[in-house]
Parts: C-alpha cells; sequence; structure tokens
C-alpha cells in the first residue's frame, strides 16, 4: 500500500461502498457504465486465438501463436479505472499449451488455469 497513489487507495477503499450502494438501488432499475474503456494493444506481433478474462477482472489470459510456437501469457491489467494498459505479459509460457478457462483460488491469492495440450504437428 506504501506504492499507491492517494487514487489508488481512493478507489480501493470506497469500491465496496460503491457496490453496495448500486444493489441498494436495485440494478434492474440502474444502468451500469463502465468507468474506463481501454484497447488492449501488445507491443508485439502476436495472433491471439484464445482469450479468458479472470473473475474479477484484473487478469487475462491469452492464447497465442507466436515465433516460438504457441504459448499461455499472463497479463495484469491494473487494479482501477487509472492503470495503464500492459503492453507486455506479467509471464509467459511458450509451449503447445492453449488457456482453456482460469478461476481465482478459494483464498484469492493464486489463479487457477485449465489448459490443453496443442497438436502442431
Amino acid at each position: 500500500m506504501e506504492n499507491m497513489s492517494i487514487k489508488e487507495l481512493e478507489y480501493g477503499a470506497l469500491s465496496p461502498a460503491r457496490v453496495s450502494a448500486r444493489m441498494k438501488k436495485g440494478l434492474n432499475k440502474t444502468k451500469i457504465f463502465p468507468s474506463k474503456d481501454q484497447v488492449f494493444r501488445a507491443s508485439f506481433q502476436q495472433n491471439f486465438n484464445q482469450i479468458v478474462l479472470i473473475p474479477g477482472g484484473r487478469y487475462l489470459l491469452t492464447g497465442s501463436n507466436t515465433v516460438l510456437g504457441v504459448g499461455v501469457s499472463l497479463w495484469d491489467l491494473g487494479m482501477n479505472p487509472t492503470s495503464e494498459m500492459p503492453k507486455v505479459p506479467i509471464a509467459t509460457i511458450a509451449g503447445e499449451i492453449r488457456p482453456l478457462d482460469a478461476s481465482p483460488t478459494s483464498d484469492g491469492l493464486g489463479i487457477l488455469v485449465m489448459t490443453s495440450f496443442v497438436d502442431v504437428g
């Protein structure tokens, strides 16, 4: 938390109150609009053939065909609407695999990823 900006701290602290207020108003009666729209652009050429947004919206898995072959990449989309979109993934596994599904672990400290092997031959 010591490295977070005032805007990031404010967003994190007030998010539960915003969600609670929306629920009290009734979701059927109120239109909910995104806080921010951003275009996802990688800094290198990739052909994404699979995209999995992990529940919670912060992390994204992509399956792609790269010069190294098929691979899976994990992207951190940021903690709040003021975060910049990443240009490179935070982790990549190159190999003959593709992502199928993902979810946070029950303790919220990790991500479970289901993959499958791809026959490239």
